[in-house]
């Protein structure tokens, strides 16, 4: 013990980190009972749950991968079945989120202080605080990509077999986990292997050039001549006789032969090239190390070198990989129909998802995740586009020098740059975009963000040294901080000033919106005055003591009031208002009422009979997350419709009116010898006022964006001409007002829609519930 606390130093890094992964564990681990199970949660949680008892558990595409299913059955069987235990998995997943910096803490990635400030962005994002206390396969998948792409760049800095193992481990569990690994692959493998081409294979650029014209010939004869359309996708069908018909029909298809030509063509003249480089250099029939043998260590060609080396490494990997695959696919190879569903079939991993593409499930437009960043991570989108100008620059200066020597430091920056556009490309084109897809894209923003923080950092310490000779002076970062404390204090004071003059002005009609009255329309030229300080404050900086202290100073500044920003944002959503649908980040989920129903129910039976034993019943309107909650009634069961005059029926039934939706509900409005009791089973948020609205969104339906005609253009300068309007508008004080609230307090600019259920109770059993719902 006194070895360890002797070799154990406490500097300023190990303390932050300490403190970094302290509050991770308080806000991840917090209450995690407080808010009634999303209905994607219940479906997790209740097939879980299932496959803990002993019921058998059957891979389905919808729900995504089994990873999760059988994470959480593991839990399940430990710790019980609860809230709690459902979300403690991704939230102790969450934790190592923040944690997962450190791998990439070298100088030749992140650093040590991009490290860090990585670490603090995703401790601090809204949407990754929110949803890291949510069971879906999403923490799952961010933690196992940091943890692939700290082995991959670990290994090249030291190609040790540990990274090679937890490389493959890792691509196991994401395949098996969410579809959306499929895109992330492919950006991985194209940066990887141009990195590869442009370092040590540049021989290859005609053998590419010529397949992309190939390519290009393709298109243009499909378009041409007509060639039919690929064919549709079964994904809701699948099944041996359904894939052989798709795939018939699809490797058929001429532009499918012609690819396939083409990319046997394009490997062929890869195979032919590179040999014949390898000849030129040694005849001994050998290519590996003629190519790559005196690759610098780090390199993309070097770490290729090194695994095929190591040919022990690379197996162990490799069936440490397949064994995680189909054990998890098959239900640890207890359902081998999983072996189809988790590679070829139709219906399976990514078939199903590419063939509902069309569905556009929630039809949200282009423009969602910008809209959505906007409204909670101030940090990750300031900070990326810092991270993308350098790395821009840095990158066009060397292709201008034509300097093709080995950096680690720029390749892993371009890496997370290609990897941060693709990702935001991809989900953005995607037919269904929901919140939680979000976290996809702040991973890579978050250590690309680091990248900034870094070369801030050794920017403002090389200052420093600089002035270390200058007695004179006060302390280097002396006067940045003061400037720092002093925006964030005029920060402090323009949020009081507009939390004063935005009050008020509700719309007599709607009471939904505001406007500015009068009186503080007036005052209006009050927000000046924090920003006028601010210049002030930075202009006097620069005169006083040059432009570095000033720019480190406002920086700071900046960065440190959009952090308390965040926590704002991220805390009272996740640990206050997280089931009442008033933020974007939150799609479709149950508010507080459903759980409160259960929980009223379940006193009652114990008042009426001692226990739990109520018949108690559910539809399928409300089946998610009803079924979770109703998981140990004993007498709970299915109801999807009931007549008037049914006997025989449950002491309580649940459901929605199909009155109040005839889409898919079933039950009456009232019920003989039952008296009913309205809920609100969901809030929706009034989407098109706060987001919806921003641009022309032609790819969805009229009326889901601000295309709400047909006589409105809908081409390109059209939607930047949308974009520019709302940008414009924010001039208008109205639209700050609405703006404000929104941001600061989600104070929505509409009414919020609610979709109701009830609960239908037996007339004679009416005190049991009454004394259960207020009290004996």
């Amino acid at each position: 013990m006194s070895a360890i606390a002797v070799g154990f130093h406490l500097t300023l890094e190990r303390t932050l980190w300490i403190t970094l992964l302290a509050i991770a564990a308080l806000t991840r681990l917090w209450d995690l009972a407080y808010r009634t199970q999303h209905h994607d949660e219940s479906i997790h949680t209740t097939f879980s749950w299932d496959l803990a008892v002993g019921n058998s558990y059957v891979h389905d595409p919808l729900s995504h991968g089994p990873f999760l299913f059988h994470a959480n059955a593991l839990v399940y069987f430990l710790l019980g079945s609860s809230d709690v235990t459902s979300r403690l998995l991704p939230a102790l997943v969450g934790i190592a989120v923040v944690a997962a910096p450190l791998l990439l803490r070298h100088r030749d990635f992140l650093g040590r202080w991009g490290a860090l400030a990585a670490g603090t962005l995703l401790l601090f994002s809204p949407s990754l605080l929110y949803y890291t206390r949510f069971i879906r396969h999403d923490p799952y998948t961010i933690l196992g990509t940091a943890l692939l792409v700290a082995a991959i760049f670990r290994y090249l800095h030291s190609p040790q077999r540990k990274w090679i193992i937890l490389a493959f481990i890792s691509v196991a569990v994401l395949l098996a986990n969410h579809e959306i690994i499929f895109a992330v692959f492919l950006v991985f493998v194209l940066v990887l292997w141009g990195a590869l081409v442009f370092s040590r294979m540049r021989f290859l650029i005609p053998v590419h050039l010529i397949a992309v014209a190939l390519l290009m010939v393709l298109l243009a004869m499909s378009s041409l001549l007509g060639w039919i359309a690929f064919p549709e996708i079964p994904w809701q069908t699948g099944g041996p006789d359904a894939a052989q018909d798709y795939y018939g029909r699809l490797l058929t298809h001429p532009l499918v032969i012609g690819v396939l030509l083409v990319g046997v063509a394009f490997l062929g003249g890869c195979v032919w090239a590179i040999q014949r480089a390898a000849r030129a250099r040694i005849s001994d029939g050998s290519v590996i190390e003629p190519l790559l043998g005196s690759a610098d260590q780090g390199s993309v060609a070097r770490g290729v070198r090194d695994a095929w080396n190591d040919p022990v490494s690379v197996g162990i990997g490799a069936l440490l990989a397949l064994w995680i695959f189909f054990g998890l696919f098959t239900t640890l190879f207890t359902q081998l129909d999983g072996i189809a569903t988790g590679t070829y079939a139709t219906d399976g991993t990514l078939l199903y998802w590419l063939g509902q593409h069309g569905e556009q499930r929630g039809a949200q437009p282009w423009f969602y995740y910008i809209t959505e960043g906007l409204q909670y991570e101030w940090l990750a989108i300031f900070l990326t586009l810092i991270a993308l100008v350098l790395t821009g620059i840095t990158v066009v200066k060397r292709l201008i020098h034509r300097d093709w020597s080995y950096d680690p430091t720029i390749l892993f920056r371009v890496f997370l740059a290609c990897w941060l556009v693709f990702i935001f490309a991809v989900l953005s084109w995607a037919g269904e975009k929901m919140p939680w897809l979000i976290m996809h894209i702040l991973l890579p923003a978050a250590l690309l963000s680091g990248t900034a923080i870094q070369d801030l950092v050794a920017s403002a310490s090389r200052w420093r040294d600089r002035r270390a000779g200058v007695s004179d002076q006060p302390n280097a970062f002396t006067i940045p901080a003061v400037l720092a404390a002093i925006l964030v204090v005029l920060a402090g004071a323009f949020f009081l000033i507009a939390a004063n003059l935005t009050q008020g002005g509700y719309d007599p009609v709607s009471g939904a919106s505001r406007s500015v009255i009068a009186d503080h329309l007036d005052d209006w030229w009050r927000l000046l005055l924090p920003l006028f300080g601010a210049i002030i404050s930075i202009v006097g900086v620069v005169l006083l003591r040059g432009m570095r202290p000033a720019i480190y100073g406002a920086l700071t500044g900046v960065l440190a009031i959009m952090l308390l920003f965040q926590v704002h944002a991220g805390f009272r959503l996740a640990l206050e208002e997280g089931d009442v649908s008033i933020d974007t980040l939150i799609y479709n989920t149950v508010g507080p009422d459903a759980k409160q129903v259960v929980e009223d129910v379940a006193l009652m039976s114990e008042i009426y009979l001692g226990d739990q034993s109520i018949t108690v019943s559910n539809d399928n309107c409300t089946n998610w997350p009803l079924e979770w909650y109703f998981r140990d009634f004993e007498n709970y069961r299915f109801i999807s419709s009931v007549a008037d005059t049914t006997q025989d029926l449950p002491d309580v039934m649940i459901g929605v009116p199909r009155d109040w939706d005839s889409s898919q509900c079933t039950m009456p409005l009232e019920i003989p010898g039952y008296t009913s009791h309205p809920y609100v089973f969901r809030w929706h948020e009034p989407e098109g006022e706060v987001y919806r609205n921003f641009a022309l969104a032609p790819e969805i339906a009229i009326g889901r964006s601000a295309w709400v005609s047909e006589d409105q253009a809908t081409g390109p300068l059209a939607v930047l001409e949308s974009v520019w309007s709302s940008i414009t508008s924010t001039g208008d004080p109205d639209q700050q007002q609405q703006l404000w609230r929104l941001l600061m307090y989600r104070e929505q600019p509409g009414v919020l829609t609610e979709y109701a259920f009830k609960v239908y109770v037996r007339d004679d059993l009416m005190p049991y519930y009454n004394d259960a719902r207020y009290g004996p």
